[in-house]
């Protein structure tokens, strides 16, 4: 049984989803290595699939004996000009994609697999024995480990209870088990971090931040350290990696935890406790190989659902009645699906601080851009859902502007929270903005401040 890559170039990631959609591989007419390799398939060849700035994605097996010739063009579904289709079955597809780096010491050559990296602009070609066995292994090693983040491992002002509790992850007690999975008490792991993964949690988690629907110890420190993260998360690069050590804790010897090894880890661990949240967060551990694993912070949305039904009318009951004044009723996202098409159609940048908007793949493997449809006039204060009551911006403006600490003048100037000029606000031919809203948006946060 032979095997066989099929490479997706990180600057055409859609056309993954249409060989999912359609059960097919296309070869490019114009690569001489994928041409001469897919005539060597045969039915139930494995076909590995990379797909560029994520990694691995999945494997399926080849539904035929020999490639099936394009004679007609526009029977092919992606652009550009494909010689052979190559019907698959699909085997398995992993949640979070096993990214492995090239080794530049050593020539440019993959860990763990040894595919030279020249070999992958082919876009399809054929790996040896022992190349398959590792892939094999990497896939069938791709475990999970789903750690919620306990209330002693947060940053003191997300708590709900006292105490300063743990700085590190706990994993488990000492058995085979927890051994089995992440190694033996002394030994050293590496966690690879994809930071559009981050971001995504960040933005999912945001409204818990901004308007905290448990008793945190201290909101306010809450919603400004969250604020400044989004920062920090940006400055680092697409992947980053943290280094742990698993070690037993110090108060009871038979719980396991990960302890960072160096001030690089230990400012990203920082980081995940920042934006972590009992019960909302979960921790997931995927593991790669020995002692490599990767991480991906999850927010669960319907957690508070869960565990507080019995109280759901009186929860009900009080947000209903909390005074049009507080912060919550003031943020509110837009949720017409037309109306959200259309402004983010007119914007690849901010209106307010020109940040370009940002490419990152969602948990369902789509490509998209990240923007936020703010109301001038929140609804909930008597706004409407049309375009000349919305603007496009990144997430942290949103908030900003949310929160009064930015507004407009009648020139549509963005000011900061003391009056001084933050910038102009960037305005599309089509896109026009009832200025009675930015009125009344200026008016109700200069209303609050006077009475401060």
């Amino acid at each position: 049984m032979g095997s066989f890559v099929c490479w997706v170039s990180s600057n055409s990631q859609q056309n993954y989803d249409i060989c999912k959609e359609t059960s097919q591989w296309g070869i490019g007419r114009n690569s001489g290595v994928a041409n001469s390799h897919v005539q060597k398939v045969k039915k139930g060849d494995k076909l590995y699939i990379w797909v560029g700035g994520r990694g691995y994605v999945g494997v399926a097996e080849s539904a035929v004996d020999n490639p099936i010739p394009v004679t007609d063009s526009d029977k092919v579904p992606w652009d550009g000009d494909y010689s052979y289709l190559l019907p698959w079955n699909f085997i398995k597809e992993l949640e979070n994609p096993i990214y492995l780096r090239f080794m530049r010491d050593e020539g440019q050559i993959q860990e763990l697999t040894g595919i030279s990296q020249g070999i992958t602009i082919s876009g399809f070609f054929e790996i040896n024995d022992n190349q398959a066995i590792e892939l094999e292994k990497l896939f069938s090693s791709s475990e999970e480990n789903n750690l919620p983040a306990s209330d002693s491992y947060v940053y003191p002002q997300n708590k709900k209870g006292t105490g300063a509790g743990e700085s590190t992850p706990y994993i488990g007690n000492q058995n085979n088990e927890t051994f089995n999975y992440w190694g033996n008490l002394g030994e050293f792991i590496e966690v690879e971090v994809i930071k559009k993964n981050l971001l995504e949690y960040y933005f999912t988690a945001k409204d818990e931040f901004m308007f905290p629907t448990q008793d945190y110890r201290d909101t306010n420190k809450m919603k400004s350290s969250f604020l400044d993260l989004y920062e920090d998360i940006k400055s680092y690069d697409e992947t980053f990696y943290l280094n742990y050590q698993i070690y037993s804790g110090e108060e009871d010897a038979s719980r396991v935890y990960l302890k960072t090894v160096d001030e690089s880890s230990k400012k990203i661990n920082n980081i995940f406790r920042k934006l972590s949240i009992h019960p909302f967060t979960t921790l997931k551990f995927i593991k790669v190989k020995e002692h490599t694993f990767t991480l991906d912070l999850i927010f669960n949305k319907t957690v508070l659902e869960n565990e507080t039904t019995e109280k759901k009318d009186d929860i009900n009951k009080e947000v209903n009645e909390l005074p049009k004044t507080t912060e919550r009723t003031v943020f509110t996202y837009v949720t017409n699906p037309e109306l959200i098409k259309q402004i983010k159609k007119m914007y690849t940048k901010c209106q307010v601080c020109d940040y370009k908007f940002q490419t990152y793949i969602s948990t369902n493997n789509e490509l998209k851009t990240y923007s936020e449809a703010a109301h001038i006039r929140a609804k909930s204060l008597g706004g409407y859902d049309h375009l000349n009551n919305i603007l496009c911006l990144c997430a942290n403006c949103h908030s900003l502007f949310d929160l009064g600490a930015l507004w407009m003048d009648d020139e549509l100037t963005v000011r900061d929270f003391e009056g001084e000029v933050f910038s102009q606000l960037t305005i599309h031919e089509s896109h026009e903005i009832d200025l009675k809203n930015v009125k009344f948006h200026r008016n109700y946060f200069k209303d609050r401040k006077d009475k401060t």
